[in-house]
Formats: C-alpha cells, sequence, structure tokens
C-alpha cells in the first residue's frame, strides 16, 4: 500500500492499533436467528423469501448470457479516500468498464479515460493479470487489491442468483428504517455463529417491491488487513431494468456499520451502460490452461 503523503500516518497508525481487536468478530446475526437456532422454520421462510426476490429482480436472466458489462465511477469519501481504500485506484470521476463471466469470479476491468485509459486489470480462476495499453498480451502477476474488488463488486451485483445456494439461510424478523419495514434474511457459511472463514449477510428486502434495498456484510477477506469488528451495509438507491425484465443496480451507497438515512456512503458507484454477451467468454479467460472455476473460491491457508 503507497502513502501519498505523511499526513495519512496517522490514521494508518490508527487502523494498526485497531487491529489487535480482531479477535472480537461482529456478528449479524438477527435476534430471532440468535434466539432460534437452527430453525427448520426460519430457514424456510428464509429461503422463500430470498427466492421471491431473485424472481421480482428478473435475476435468471441474468443466467441465460454468458457475460455482462457496465460502466462504474466510484466516489472514495471521507476516511476510505484518506487511506486509499479505493479498490481500484480509479482516482475521482475515472470512468471503468467493468466486464464478467456469469455466474463466476472471473472479469476484469478496463479504464477508459485520465492516464490510465485502455489499462485492463483482471482475474481467472483468482489469478490477476494485468495488459497495459498497447500490449498485446496480459501478463499475470498477483495483484491482491483488484483481485478483492474485481470479485466482490462482481458477486454484489449478482448476489440475487448467487445467494441462492448458501448452505445457511434464516429469516431474522422485521425491522423499520426510514418508515419502511423490512423483512430480514440472514445468509452465510460454515455455521450460523460468526466466524473468521465465512462473511455473514443480511437482506433488508422491501415488503412491497420484494427487492433488497439493503445489504449488511462483514468482510472476513480483505486485500489489506481491517478489524474484525467491522462491517458495512449496501444501499441499493436505484436501479433500471436492464434487459427483458431483468432489474440491474445503477446507483450504490457503500455505509459503514448500520445504514444512513442519508445517501452519501464511504464509497458510492454509479452504474450505467449495461451490455450481455457484449464481450466474448474467452476474452475474460485469457489463460486457457487455467481451469474454470466457477462460483467456488479456493480454499483459506
Amino acid at each position: 500500500m503507497k502513502y501519498a503523503s505523511p499526513s495519512r500516518l496517522p490514521v494508518v497508525a490508527l487502523l494498526g492499533l485497531s487491529i489487535f481487536a480482531t479477535s472480537c468478530l461482529s456478528d449479524l446475526r438477527p435476534n430471532l436467528v440468535k434466539e432460534n437456532p437452527n430453525s427448520q422454520e426460519l430457514e424456510d421462510k428464509g429461503r422463500a423469501l430470498l427466492a421471491q426476490m431473485a424472481e421480482a429482480q428478473g435475476i435468471q436472466k441474468l443466467a441465460e448470457h454468458e457475460t455482462f458489462e457496465v460502466t462504474a465511477n466510484l466516489g472514495i469519501n471521507g476516511l476510505w479516500d484518506m487511506m486509499n481504500m479505493d479498490p481500484f485506484q480509479s482516482k475521482k470521476n475515472q470512468d471503468i468498464r467493468m466486464s464478467y463471466a456469469v455466474n463466476s469470479f472471473d472479469g476484469r476491468i478496463r479504464y477508459l479515460n485520465k492516464k490510465r485509459e485502455g489499462d485492463i486489470y483482471g482475474l481467472q480462476s483468482w489469478e490477476t493479470y494485468v495488459q497495459k495499453k498497447g500490449e498485446a498480451e496480459p501478463v499475470f502477476k498477483k495483484k491482491k487489491r483488484w483481485e478483492w474488488g474485481l470479485a466482490a463488486f462482481h458477486y454484489v451485483l449478482e448476489i440475487p442468483m448467487r445467494i441462492q445456494t448458501a448452505p445457511i439461510v434464516r429469516y431474522g424478523g422485521e425491522r423499520e428504517f426510514d418508515g419502511k419495514t423490512y423483512d430480514l434474511v440472514l445468509a452465510s457459511w460454515g455455521s450460523e455463529k460468526p466466524n473468521k472463514e465465512y462473511d455473514q449477510y443480511v437482506f433488508f428486502i422491501n415488503k412491497e417491491t420484494h427487492l433488497a434495498d439493503m445489504l449488511q456484510v462483514n468482510i472476513r477477506d480483505h486485500y489489506m488487513p481491517v478489524p474484525g469488528f467491522m462491517y458495512g451495509t449496501v444501499r441499493y438507491l436505484e436501479r433500471t431494468e436492464a434487459k427483458d425484465g431483468l432489474v440491474m443496480p445503477t446507483k450504490l451507497a457503500i455505509q459503514l456499520f448500520q445504514p444512513r438515512k442519508k445517501e452519501k456512503g464511504l464509497i458510492n458507484v454509479s452504474l450505467k451502460d449495461y451490455g450481455f454477451d457484449t464481450i466474448p467468454l474467452e476474452t475474460l479467460r485469457p489463460d486457457s490452461s487455467l481451469p474454470v472455476m466457477g462460483d467456488v473460491k479456493p480454499e483459506t491457508d
């Protein structure tokens, strides 16, 4: 991690001190889940709500395509900007074209303007590669920041489809936010209780639209150490019908800890110009010798 000026050092020092709190893991389980562990009734209701969410978003339409693309612009604000936490180091008002293989973790970004215009950073079978403007072939090299960013945004965009196979799903009751009452659904892996290996997700499902207006998540794997107690909320602020009944997000706010009524987050993301099968699948898998891993993450050490 590079620091642009000594003024960032106090912030990083504070973050370093907070790393000692990693033993205190955030626990996103709603109280109803804590009070009724391993409840089949809560699992059945939770899975029904997730299936209804996927149908309302028309996410099954995405599975009819091999690839999709979208132009993104990230606004990094406040503390996250001071700590150089832009996963793509895209700078302000930098458009990037995200391209993904559906239901996998294979994808790439291409910078569209400023000094990096034409540069490509990609992820294939959990191997990262770089192809600078003018270069004929990509070069595979470890780029932890881009690996995390590519996989995280891919999952956030496809999550209504991908979360259906989560082994742990529980209905978590209701919660009111900004005048609306939401159904809560917990999804995770490994165990209901928090653990160091797996993320927890809590979907805030709108009772009227059946879409998830918010997604609460704790990230156990990051490109730099973060305290175990930290978690965030993704607010899906705006959506559009991208194609044939498929609804995709166009405006996100990623906020630290609990959701806030204001729309500004640590990261604000605008998304536009969705395209489907506009980039060949083989372009996103430039090394034909690598195995196709699909919706599978590598085992952690």
